[in-house]
């Protein structure tokens, strides 16, 4: 049998709206072209309460995709309502889990006949003689993951080719958290294991077997590694599989460095370097690496007038972590030094207080202001110097 696996269509995505609607469509139609059946693991939609009208896209996106003829069906549900035997079968993601019994928007889609929702559950498909069994464990908090699948204790069924899909962050790809799970924690004896949430491909080994990771099938994240979009075709029959790359924006990275560069010449270079990645493209994604030394009066204002010169021919993102700005780092000198510009900071502040004192009309002849200045900035309590400066000046 081949299996299709698509995942993190994220339906309603704001900033790429079209784009995940129209690849979501895109890799659906080619796996019913190319697959007996589709395993989505997780985020058909892109938030817990979509809009009505990103709903209406799914409703409709599934129930034209139900309509079509596949090369397998289901045949048992085990632990979860079926109103279908189309073998669409997914399971909710990280996006659309909702509060505990309470209804998810992928829930609505199984509820109106248009796929199967596995979670916790096991779905058999079969094509000819052959079965392959889906089990399905739906995202829920990372806290919780792993005493969850100790409870569920999920079991591959004897006798057909077994699939663990879940939608869950693992330690070893995301080694941040201590609480994500690890590759040993997933059930063993199963044939293979699908996992969504994870915008990029990947392929791992679990319990011997293959571990897939298809990616998203829209941009969302604009990491450098996030390119290829596309979806997985799996055959159980020679354990193999193929990655098909769908069509989708473009996007394209570029790094440029600087040297002791000013707001003009990082505008300048950066327009020119924009205007050569866009050329022959509508409309792309481009993320640009600013690197090396510079000296900027205003970083967001540089930012704006890049993004408002392309904003309506494109999709811009400005990295500017890895480049240094001489004028921070002339005043971080200063302050080692004890100074701002010429004068020392002790000097300068002799001199505001003096001035506020001045300002309250301070009587000068009762005490010296000099004094006064140095009880007050040499303790380190507020209270202590309050107390030595009143008893200064016996008030």
């Amino acid at each position: 049998m081949k299996i299709a696996i698509v995942s993190d269509l994220h339906l309603g995505y704001d900033t790429f709206r079209n784009d995940a609607f129209n690849q979501a469509m895109q890799a659906l139609d080619m796996a019913n072209e190319l697959a007996d059946a589709v395993l989505i693991p997780g985020d058909v939609f892109d938030r817990h309460y979509p809009k009505p009208d990103v709903i209406a896209e799914g409703i409709n996106l599934f129930r034209n995709l139900s309509k079509k003829r596949w090369g397998a069906e289901v045949i048992e549900v085990n632990g979860t309502h079926a109103f279908t035997d189309v073998p669409i079968v997914a399971i909710p993601g990280n996006h659309e889990t909702t509060v505990q019994n309470s209804e998810n928007p992928l829930t609505l889609l199984a509820l109106a006949g248009l796929l199967i929702d596995t979670s916790h559950a096991h779905t058999v498909l079969q094509k000819g003689s052959e079965k392959v069994a889906i089990y399905g464990f739906g995202s829920i908090a990372e806290s919780s993951a792993k005493q969850k699948l100790s409870e569920l204790q999920p079991k591959p069924i004897s006798g057909v080719f077994n699939i663990f899909m879940f939608h869950q962050t693992m330690y070893e790809l995301m080694p941040f958290n201590e609480n994500f799970m690890r590759m040993n924690d997933l059930p063993s004896n199963f044939d293979l294991y699908i996992c969504g949430h994870m915008h990029n491909f990947y392929e791992e080994t679990v319990h011997g077997k293959k571990l897939i990771i298809p990616g998203s099938t829209v941009l969302t994240q604009l990491n450098d590694i996030e390119k290829r979009k596309g979806f997985i075709i799996f055959d159980t029959e020679s354990y193999s599989y193929e990655f098909i790359e769908i069509n989708s924006r473009p996007f394209l990275i570029e790094t440029i460095e600087f040297k002791d560069a000013d707001d003009i010449q990082i505008l300048s270079k950066c327009i020119d370097e924009i205007d050569k990645l866009a050329k022959g493209h509508e409309k792309p994604i481009i993320k640009i690496h600013l690197k090396g030394s510079a000296s900027i009066m205003n970083y967001s204002l540089l930012i704006q007038k890049l993004k408002l010169k392309y904003a309506e021919s494109i999709y811009l993102s400005i990295d500017a972590s890895q480049l240094t700005d001489k004028s921070i780092d002339k005043n971080l000198e200063e302050l080692r030094d004890n100074r701002i510009g010429e004068m020392p900071i002790k000097q300068l502040g002799n001199a505001l207080f003096i001035q506020k004192l001045n300002d309250l009309e301070f009587d000068f002849s009762l005490t010296d202001a000099n004094t006064l200045y140095e009880l007050l900035s040499q303790e380190e309590s507020k209270e202590k110097a309050v107390k030595k400066s009143r008893e200064f000046l016996n008030i």
